[in-house]
């Protein structure tokens, strides 16, 4: 009778222990090579995407280069916009000043001056005739914008080589535009920044502006500057996104993967930067070891099979059933068993290994999660502690507002003991019962969606305590978000007593300010009291002076014959007397007349006033060796009236105290200090003084040398430091006896006062 099929299938022959290893040997070897070859496809996506990173990178790094010379030069025509001259009408020295700028901003070709209707009336070159500029795109976008504009490039000419415009809006004192300022940033400059990015090899840089005009690139930046593309993708890609990657063909045609940037001007992209790496940058390395992979697989599969077929008739079972024995134990709950397995085949090894390791780790495990269990008690512990000796009320609520941790501050600050307060809510416990709707409102809606305006700050409000008593506090409430559930913790501080101080800190400001204003009020009262009554005194004084000087002058013709020697010296005593107290009362009174005067501001040319002065000393300076050495002095905004009484009273004692010198020398000149303001000095080298009386020169009458070696009232002096102060500046004096002296005073620079109106402090 012949078998069946399931007797077939019965007595099909087992499979040997050998073959069956082998096939177990080569199963593995399909799965590490799918995993190869995945590994390999994700590095290549990974190789692409770090390729275009250090793209982005480098590109990022141009474009910020780029930008730091159009900052450059928006700064350099910010700073000419705001020269007066580029506003005024002699441009003549501009051509000359542009010229120079040329020697000091060595990456520009190029500086000038358009007017709005495009005319060009100052620049560095000599101009043949007239020139319009119109139709450039500076221009247009400058006249459009009304701000700093980028424009387009500009191919070599005769004068410059080829360059990139930009342009700049002058306005005048009313805001309205009358100029525009321009700079030609020579393009060697770009393509020198540019050499200099970081490429690898087969890589390419390369800058556009608006009309896709190849500003510069690299390499090859000869054969591409200047050349007008035509529109590709790559260009339609970049104007639209204007930021971004993209695998596109480049300007010569091979396709990279690409980065690109814009740099705005006028509020819009007039400059591209773009940066292609080869796309073999990504993939080399990535094929390398995908072949490196693939031999070290099939090596260890040939020696995988050779070592299973060397051992393939060892006996196993034994070890499986001690594996299989543990394995029971292990169930049962004995954390101790192992395989105790010491030799076996290296599969059933790893495997016995591994059910130690795993039963070793269970163990640990168990008495880490002992451990952690005491360690969380005493972090609980620790908390507990925490909360119960802070300073401030600390509650913890859930979602609903309702309490559910109450802390011994807490019970302190509120009257509420934990027990009172755990399940109710917290507007219940502390704000004020005819208060809910601001405040509780506000709390419910936080506590609910997490959307109020109490959100991880610090407010405070009103709260209430059990027994009724309302007092400030300062809230703040933090949100606890976990996994399951979201819950808030609320801290609040009793500022009863910070309230209390805050108020009479305010009462005393208040009071500390009236009383200021008073004390003020009875200053400017005083000072004018006293400037009227010196004034007075001066204008009363004068008429009896003039009398007794002129009934001495009587007195003199009508009995000049019969007087002694003596008496008629006592006659002239009298008369210089009286006439030097005439003087004294003049500069008084013109001091006084100067203190009240209003100040009359405007522009002063400080070289036309002072050589008006010189004239006016002329007779003083005659028959005399004087050197004088005068600077250039600016134009300041000031009284005029004033500030050449100033320069005339200094001048005069420069002369004065010169007398006593052969050869006298007069130094006058002027420095600008911290950018705000003027020092002026005018130096000799007279007979000095002792600098430990340096407080009394600018005092009224105060004088260091006598009348009879030195003419004057010790007016002057006080008249120029009383000028100067009501200008703004300061006055001081440097001097050496017998070493000559140095007076100064400074103004404010004509760019800060102009703004000021007249000045009629005293």
């Amino acid at each position: 009778m012949p078998p069946t099929p399931v007797d077939a299938m019965m007595n099909w022959p087992v499979m040997g222990f050998r073959s069956r290893l082998l096939l177990l040997v080569l199963l593995p070897v399909i799965p590490a090579l799918a995993f190869a070859l995945h590994t390999n496809f994700q590095q290549r996506r990974l190789g692409i995407a770090r390729v275009e990173n250090d793209a982005i990178r480098v590109v990022q790094l141009a474009a910020a280069n780029q930008r730091g010379l159009v900052e450059a030069t928006r700064q350099h025509l910010s700073g000419l916009a705001r020269f007066p001259q580029a506003r005024g009408n002699d441009l003549r020295a501009f051509d000359t000043f542009f010229a120079s700028l040329l020697n000091v901003y060595t990456n520009y070709c190029d500086f000038g001056l358009i007017e709005t209707n495009g005319d060009l009336v100052s620049n560095s070159f000599p101009r043949g005739g007239p020139i319009n500029l119109a139709d450039r795109a500076h221009v247009q976008r400058v006249l459009k914008s009304q701000d700093f504009a980028i424009g387009d490039y500009q191919p070599p000419d005769g004068k410059a080589n080829a360059r990139l415009l930009f342009g700049h809006p002058v306005f005048n004192e009313k805001g309205r535009l009358v100029r525009i300022v321009y700079a030609a940033l020579d393009l060697r400059a770009l393509t020198e920044a540019v050499a200099r990015e970081p490429l690898p090899v087969g890589g390419e840089i390369a800058i556009l502006d608006r009309s896709r005009h190849v500003l510069s690139r690299y390499p090859e930046p000869q054969k591409w500057i200047g050349q007008e593309l035509p529109l590709s993708p790559l260009l339609t890609t970049m104007m639209r996104k204007r930021e971004g990657t993209a695998d596109l063909a480049g300007v010569d045609g091979m396709t990279r993967l690409y980065a690109f940037t814009s740099i705005p001007g006028s509020g819009q992209a007039n400059l591209f930067v773009t940066v292609g790496f080869p796309k073999s940058l990504a993939f080399a390395e990535i094929n390398h070891d995908l072949l490196r992979n693939l031999a070290i697989l099939m090596v260890v599969a040939l020696l995988t099979l050779f070592i299973a077929r060397a051992y393939a008739n060892a006996q196993l079972v034994r070890p499986i059933q001690l594996l299989a024995s543990a394995a029971r134990r292990l169930e049962a709950g004995e954390l101790e068993a192992r395989t105790g397995i010491t030799r076996a085949a290296d599969e059933l090894h790893q495997l016995a290994q591994a059910f130690d390791d795993m039963a070793a780790s269970l163990q640990q495990q168990k008495a880490e999660i002992e451990q952690s269990e005491n360690a969380l008690r005493e972090s609980e512990e620790h908390l507990r502690l925490i909360l119960n000796t802070a300073l401030d009320g600390v509650i913890t609520m859930d979602n609903r507002g309702i309490i559910m941790e109450w802390n011994p501050q807490a019970e302190k600050i509120f009257g509420w003991t934990g027990r009172e307060a755990i399940g109710y809510s917290l507007a219940a416990r502390m704000i004020p019962l005819d208060l809910p709707e601001a405040n509780e409102q506000d709390l419910r809606q936080f506590l609910e969606t997490g959307e109020s305006a109490i959100l991880n700050q610090r407010i405070e409000m009103t709260a209430q305590h059990k027994n009724g008593h309302r007092f400030p506090v300062e809230l703040s409430v933090t949100p606890i978000k976990t996994a399951q559930s979201v819950t808030f913790n609320a801290f609040v501080r009793d500022i009863t007593e910070r309230k209390r101080a805050e108020e009479e800190i305010r009462t005393l400001n208040a009071e500390l300010e009236q009383r200021v204003k008073e004390r003020t009020a009875q200053l400017e009262s005083a000072i004018h009291e006293l400037e009227s009554f010196s004034y007075s005194v001066s204008h009363d004084l004068r008429s009896p002076v003039r009398h007794i000087h002129g009934f001495v002058d009587m007195l003199r013709h009508r009995i000049a014959s019969s007087l002694d020697e003596a008496s008629r010296h006592d006659l002239d005593t009298i008369s210089n007397a009286a006439k030097r107290m005439g003087a004294l009362i003049d500069d008084l009174l013109a001091f006084s007349k100067m203190s009240r005067s209003e100040l009359s501001r405007s522009k002063v040319n400080l070289d036309q006033l002072l050589a008006q002065v010189r004239e006016e000393l002329t007779p003083d300076a005659q028959g005399r060796s004087i050197e004088w050495k005068i600077e250039t002095l600016p134009e300041v905004y000031a009284d005029r009236a004033m500030l050449k009484q100033v320069l005339t009273n200094l001048l005069s004692n420069a002369l004065k105290y010169t007398q006593t010198r052969s050869h006298a020398e007069i130094h006058i000149g002027a420095r600008n200090i911290a950018r705000t303001e003027w020092e002026f000095y005018v130096q000799d080298n007279g007979v000095g003084f002792d600098m430990q009386y340096v407080g009394k020169l600018f005092g009224v009458f105060q004088r260091l040398h006598r009348a009879e070696e030195f003419e004057g009232t010790g007016i002057g002096l006080a008249t120029v430091r009383r000028i100067v102060q009501r200008h703004g500046g300061t006055t001081r004096a440097e001097g050496k006896v017998d070493g000559g002296a140095t007076f100064y005073f400074t103004l404010p620079d004509l760019a800060d006062s102009v703004a000021l109106p007249p000045s009629n402090n005293r």
